[in-house]
Parts: structure tokens; sequence; C-alpha cells
């Protein structure tokens, strides 16, 4: 109900790893939203819709996705990059030592 809400508000949201199909389509709330998810369930998005980038946001639909736990900094810095801006990732990104 919360992620319905989120939808109608117009205001983003975020999945990782299956949840992008688990969660977000099962309870139609990816619309034809741009997304990817984790390898293993890519097969059952529409090709249309799949990406197959380790992040992606889509900001038509206000939302990120991520294909799993090896992409999980880039997606949590995404999403200091949404709510907070590039000055703001930038300066949570500096200390990790990222490549």
């Amino acid at each position: 109900d919360l992620l319905k809400e989120q939808a109608a508000l117009g205001r983003w949201r975020a999945a990782i790893c299956a949840a992008p199909v688990v969660v977000l389509q099962h309870h139609s709330l990816l619309g034809d939203a741009i997304v990817t998810c984790h390898p293993g369930f890519q097969s059952r998005l529409p090709t249309s819709q799949l990406s197959h980038e380790r992040v992606v946001r889509d900001e038509a639909h206000r939302l990120i996705t991520s294909q799993g736990p090896g992409s999980a900094i880039e997606f949590a810095l995404e999403l200091v990059r949404v709510l907070r801006g590039d000055e703001v990732a930038a300066t949570v990104a500096g200390p990790m030592v990222l490549p």
C-alpha cells in the first residue's frame, strides 16, 4: 500500500535484486518504466522494459532499480544523488575508496 501511495503521489521509489519483479511488477507498480533486476529474474520482465545496466534511474516514473548485492553501493549512491544532489553523492562516495 505504501508503494502504491508513493507512486500515486509521484514520489521516488526504489527496488533492488528480485524486488522489481517480485514486488513492483507483481503489484502492477512498474507501469512502462525501464528497469533492471537480478539476472535470474530478468526473463520475467518485458524486453521493452528491461535494461542490463547495473543501476537504472527512470526519471519519468521516479523509479530506481538495481541488479543485486554487487551493485548495492552504486544503488545507494544513486539514491543519495536523487534525494540530495550530485555534490552530496560525491561527498559520500569519496571516503569509500571505490574503483
